[in-house]
């Protein structure tokens, strides 16, 4: 039997994100598109690398056609382990994406 894994998006309060790690919530999304109302700024990212950095594995950076500066720029502040992609990335910018930052890649398909 499968175990369940429980995935939260849109985390941005570095007091819930410490809870659910407590609970056993196996991923977190965090939300780097900037017309989202559960946009993380740099500067909780850099509270999340401050406290959870022993939890990279846990936490998923989710983009909406990004560019690799954007991608990058976020990893430079926090190493997550996942990027998870929700925009109108074909499968050539996925490929792209995995090989240059080397990360579990979720592609979101509507």
């Amino acid at each position: 039997m499968n175990k369940i894994k429980i995935k939260i998006c849109g985390q941005n309060n570095p007091a819930i994100i410490e809870h659910c790690l407590n609970i056993g919530v196996n991923q977190q999304g965090l939300i780097f598109y900037d017309k989202s109302p559960r946009y993380l700024d740099n500067d909780t990212l850099k509270i999340i690398n401050k406290y959870f950095n022993n939890f990279r594995e846990c936490f998923v950076g989710v983009f909406v056609n990004p560019t690799f500066e954007q991608i990058e720029q976020k990893l430079s502040i926090y190493n997550f382990q996942t990027i998870q992609l929700h925009g109108n990335e074909d499968q050539e910018f996925i490929d792209q994406i995995k090989l240059q930052f080397q990360k579990r890649i979720y592609k979101s398909i509507s």
